[in-house]
């Protein structure tokens, strides 16, 4: 019995815990929630102190960058005005706050920061911005300030003439630093879009400024082997042609070329010849520029034959070679290179060095050139008036130009030839082979793209109907979402909207005879004011174009269907039609765009340089 009961107790024991063992058990139940809420609470009071270290790293940052924002502009003002001691001081004081800057987001608070979910990405892009700011300093800043003498345009231009030994130094001095600002604006331009809006802000103009410098660089240091050579280094007499097109008769890459001059430079010495009309110049419309059957058949026999048109060829490098080929014919004279520029270019230009009188009784300047070469002069006198007062214009701007230079911030002279280029309101074809391919290497040449990888997609148009009313013409581009594919090329659908911005009360005034419209064919005319242009659309090397469509609203007349065609020009796929767009009418390209596969880069699109909205002011 006794066994019995010590054997039960036993069993009961082993299958019973004791209550000490529950208690415990109890006690673990009451314990995990006291450490999760220690551990939150800990994680709080962490977050907390991490929030307000946080808060005041980032007011120092903040301070920093104001600092170096300032010193930056003092360092401009400093190139500009030739004040090479606020140029090494400034170059100074920005190296310091971005060294500081650095040493502040490399702190505890921001790299843990940069782990957070969501707003971890902006830490992380505003810590490279601090980077990329200390490597511009100590690489590029720094060693433009031991040139402090060479970065002001006085230094390197006295009136009319460069100081060729100050643009040989200079070179020397830009082909040091231009990897690294390249560098440094890849790295900003990969930077994801920011999250937090006023990380955004700060990092879209640190972007701006720096891509921007970069894109500079990339456009001048190809040149520079070339720009004593070309400036006639060693007594040899170089000769260019500008050819000055005029928007308002728009063309593939410009306008209608009414005026032409040479510029001649020796031993950095500038001398300009008088602008001329560009039909007493060359010769009529019969003899051949040298134009390819090939440029003949897809941009009509124009291209080659008549010598205001030769830009209708959406080519510079093509441009220039038969502007070369038809002065040689009617003046006997050899050029050394083409430049092209257009109103646009023009105004950006007088707006750095100073407007220019004329003996019409109008100022020109930065803030009208474009307006009043175009259109406004139509309603004051009579075409062969505005032909003089074009010809008294050119000659004017670019002498303003070459004498005013020597006062202009190099920064900015810069940013509106990188721009101007971009936009192909100002391009370049040399004769010397190797420099050429260098002019297209910097993004000047104005040529097409052949390049698979970055696929560029061209929309252009040249007016037919031999009127200046095409400085009402706007086109707006659009390319939607990436679709890929599975043989690894991508399409796009691009979208193009050429609309006829004139207002219809010119029509009910003393409507300018240079606004009416002439079509080569008068069988096809509605009315005397409805634009007539040649539309060619160009794929992308190693790409192709399908499904294109045409709409047209808001139209008082009867719409013309566009009959398309497609050809081929240097080897790319070409969309061809001619658009008929009367007042106040808009018509909308519809098209799909697929890519090479070897594509690497989303596609781009290179349009005509029309006048641009905020010039006609719509």
């Amino acid at each position: 019995m006794a066994n019995h009961m010590r054997n039960s107790n036993a069993r009961w024991a082993e299958e019973t815990p004791c209550w000490g063992d529950q208690a415990t058990s109890r006690r673990r139940k009451r314990v995990w929630p006291r450490v999760v809420i220690g551990l939150l609470a800990v994680l709080l009071v962490f977050g907390c102190v991490e929030g307000v270290l946080l808060f005041s790293s980032v007011s120092e940052v903040k301070a920093q960058a104001q600092t170096a924002m300032e010193a930056a502009g003092s360092f401009a003002e400093g190139a500009r005005t030739g004040n090479t001691e606020l140029i090494s001081s400034s170059a100074e004081e920005v190296s310091k706050s971005a060294h500081a800057m650095q040493n502040e987001l490399s702190s505890v608070p921001w790299v843990v920061a940069s782990y957070i979910p969501v707003v971890g990405s902006d830490v992380r892009s505003v810590r490279t911005m601090g980077d990329v700011m200390v490597d511009l300093c100590d690489e590029a800043l720094d060693p433009m300030a031991q040139n402090a003498s060479l970065l002001s345009l006085s230094s390197l231009m006295g009136d009319s003439t460069v100081n060729m030994d100050a643009v040989k130094n200079l070179s020397a001095v830009v082909e040091q630093v231009s990897p690294v600002v390249q560098r440094s604006a890849q790295t900003m331009e990969e930077l994801p879009p920011a999250v937090i809006p006023q990380v955004s802000t700060v990092l879209e103009k640190a972007r701006q400024t720096i891509v921007g410098a970069g894109n500079a660089a990339s456009y001048i240091t190809p040149l520079l082997p070339d720009l004593p050579m070309l400036l006639g280094d060693g007594g040899q007499q170089r000769n260019y042609l500008i050819v000055a097109s005029n928007t308002s008769e728009l063309h593939a890459l410009g306008g209608f070329v009414g005026q032409v001059g040479v510029l001649s430079v020796t031993d950095g010495v500038f001398s300009l010849g008088e602008f001329q009309n560009t039909m007493t110049q060359l010769p009529t419309n019969s003899v051949s520029a040298g134009a390819t059957e090939e440029e003949i058949r897809v941009f009509g026999e124009r291209a080659d034959t008549h010598h205001g048109d030769h830009n209708i060829i959406p080519d510079f490098s093509r441009v220039g070679q038969l502007y070369y080929n038809i002065w040689e014919i009617a003046q006997n004279q050899q050029l050394d290179g083409v430049i092209g520029v257009d109103p646009i270019f023009l105004q950006r230009m007088l707006g750095l060095t100073g407007g220019v009188d004329t003996s019409f009784g109008v100022f020109v300047d930065g803030t009208n050139a474009a307006s009043v070469i175009m259109n406004e002069c139509l309603f004051w006198w009579e075409p062969k008036v505005c032909d003089e007062f074009y010809k008294e214009v050119a000659s004017a701007s670019f002498s303003k130009l070459l004498h005013g230079l020597s006062s202009v911030d190099l920064f900015e002279l810069a940013q509106v030839i990188v721009q101007s280029a971009d936009e192909s309101r100002a391009m370049a074809w040399v004769r010397d082979e190797s420099a050429q391919q260098h002019m297209l290497d910097s993004g000047l040449g104005g040529q097409l793209a052949h390049d698979a990888t970055a696929p560029v997609v061209g929309v252009y148009a040249s007016d037919c109907s031999t009127t200046k009313a095409a400085y009402y013409l706007s086109l707006d581009t659009e390319v939607g979402a990436a679709s890929q594919n599975s043989d690894g090329s991508t399409s796009y659908q691009v979208t193009a909207v050429f609309r006829h911005n004139m207002d219809r009360s010119i029509l009910d005034g003393d409507y300018p005879t240079y606004l009416h419209s002439d079509a080569p064919d008068k069988s096809k005319q509605r009315s005397t004011s409805e634009l007539i242009e040649q539309v060619r659309i160009i794929a992308p090397e190693g790409g192709k174009i399908e499904d294109v469509k045409s709409v047209f609203s808001n139209s008082t007349l009867p719409p013309r269907d566009m009959n398309w065609g497609s050809d081929s020009y240097q080897g790319l796929q070409t969309w061809m039609c001619d658009m008929y767009l009367d007042v106040a009418e808009t018509c909308t390209i519809t098209f799909k765009v697929t890519t090479s596969p070897e594509a690497t880069e989303a596609l781009q699109v290179r349009c005509t340089p029309v006048v641009p909205h905020e010039i006609r002011g719509d």
